[in-house]
């Protein structure tokens, strides 16, 4: 690190071969005069928050679908 903040999210798998999800943050440890003296890191699982936006995603996709069959019925 070169003193930045860096945040990513990775797929881990595991032995009951489900794959959950990591959000990974690395942030700078400073010394009291500023000095970049290592790295410390917070590691989140975002699984169920991903699984969540992902059936989101299909719900709003499956709205849109339904309303342009609803219009080209309103249309005929």
């Amino acid at each position: 690190m070169h003193g930045e903040q860096a945040i990513f999210v990775d797929e881990f798998c595991d032995p009951d071969r489900v794959r959950p999800y990591y959000q990974v943050n690395f942030r700078p440890l400073r010394n009291d005069t500023g000095e970049q003296i290592g790295v410390y890191l917070f590691v989140i699982d975002v699984s169920d928050r991903l699984r969540h936006e992902a059936q989101l995603a299909a719900a709003q996709g499956q709205l849109r679908q339904t309303q342009k069959t609803e219009a080209i019925g309103q249309l005929s």
